[in-house]
């Protein structure tokens, strides 16, 4: 009992000392910068990033304006475990084609 307290509260000082707030300033985009947008439905994390700066690449998608890129746990998105089986299993991988940044698609 002693050890896990002496741990917990090891653990919530090096949270306490070590959080700050972020610094835009610290590493400032380029002028040459995209934006990449973070998108999740509660189950699942994706990037959607935009194709006009993949034009070279992005010849067979060019009716949309956004690809997203996600990954996460294959069991995990098909089914709602608890929390108490997360750990490292195969992965699941998705493609979403958006027609805007503001394009929803729900499923």
């Amino acid at each position: 009992m002693k050890g896990s307290l002496v741990l917990l509260f090891g653990f919530l000082a090096a949270i306490i000392l070590t959080a700050r707030p972020g610094d835009p300033a610290l590493f400032p985009a380029g002028e040459d910068g995209i934006d990449v947008l973070l998108v999740g439905n509660g189950y699942h994390a994706g990037l959607a990033i935009p194709l006009a700066p993949l034009a070279a690449v992005a010849t067979r998608f060019r009716q949309f304006d956004w690809i997203e890129v996600g990954w996460g746990d294959a069991d995990f998105y098909r089914a709602t475990p608890t929390a108490a089986s997360l750990q490292a299993r195969p992965e699941a991988s998705h493609l979403i084609l958006r027609r805007s940044r503001s394009d929803r698609l729900e499923g």
